[in-house]
């Protein structure tokens, strides 16, 4: 059965916070950080790298859900592109 985009958007982005929020309540606690508080440029980004690390596993789990490709959503694998870094 086909879902629809919003379904499928709307359950990416709650798997992410899900899986953000055992990580992100600790280390808010360690950053001393309490809702209601506007954020410290240094509370930030340890909070963002955290979800930002996150997405890969979001996205290979979506992959997994829909029985898709990377491709499919325009990350196709070329070793060319990793030996352009170089």
């Amino acid at each position: 059965m086909e879902r629809s985009a919003l379904f499928s958007i709307a359950a990416f982005f709650l798997a992410w916070v899900a899986l953000w929020m055992p990580i992100a309540i600790p280390l808010a606690i360690w950053l001393k950080w309490h809702p209601g508080q506007p954020l410290a440029p240094a509370q930030k980004l340890p909070l963002l790298v955290s979800l930002y690390l996150l997405a890969p596993i979001v996205v290979w789990g979506a992959t997994r859900v829909e029985n898709a490709s990377f491709a499919a959503y325009g990350l196709p694998f070329q070793p060319d592109i990793l030996l352009s870094f170089s």
